[in-house]
């Protein structure tokens, strides 16, 4: 069951199927940095970054990621956003298509490689935890995400640790088995 919410306060109940239409005309918010400072300072701190889907702005841009994922680089790139604020932006583009989040992704490499973002905030955007995101270890075998996972891999800018990780846990099919043990569990969908 599905619950959505667009800018005008309009609401969706059902299947997917049912509100995929009522998603495509989603009202877009205007300002999306004011909508991300906003969030941060409801928020305060990110000690539980699930507590985010408790501000409407940001199910909004969670809910519709490609409407906003423009913005959302433009908000990783600007100096004007805290640390904090640019790991909220990159947590809200988390329900990104498979194509588009590995557009997504290489553009956040480059912000790295540039110096625009840390390495904290290009982990969440590109590796968040799996209860927001499982695209690198169900799509593992995919050329597609084979190629990018070898670019992040060959990266200066990219931690030591997050390399391990790719290739210990994603490539070899482990991270996959602790995915599968935490649906079966209930801890993630």
């Amino acid at each position: 069951m599905l619950l959505v919410s667009s800018a005008n306060n309009s609401w969706c109940q059902g299947t997917t199927d049912s509100c995929h239409s009522f998603l495509q005309k989603a009202d877009k918010m205007p300002d999306f940095n004011a909508a991300i400072i906003s969030i941060d300072a409801k928020i305060v701190d990110l000690t539980w970054p699930g507590g985010l889907f408790e501000y409407e702005e940001f199910r909004n841009i969670y809910v519709h990621p490609e409407m906003y994922k423009a913005e959302a680089l433009a908000a990783l790139n600007s100096q004007a956003l805290t640390e904090q604020q640019k790991i909220i932006v990159a947590l809200s583009m988390q329900n990104l298509e498979l194509s588009n989040f590995l557009v997504f992704s290489r553009e956040v490499l480059s912000l790295l490689e540039k110096g625009t973002i840390s390495q904290a905030v290009f982990d969440w955007a590109v590796f968040p935890s799996y209860d927001w995101n499982t695209k690198w270890v169900d799509n593992r075998t995919a050329v597609e995400v084979q190629q990018i996972l070898a670019e992040i891999s060959n990266s200066k800018s990219v931690s030591e640790e997050k390399k391990k990780y790719i290739q210990e846990e994603i490539i070899t099919g482990m991270a996959e088995k602790q995915v599968l043990y935490l649906r079966e569990i209930g801890q993630i969908k």
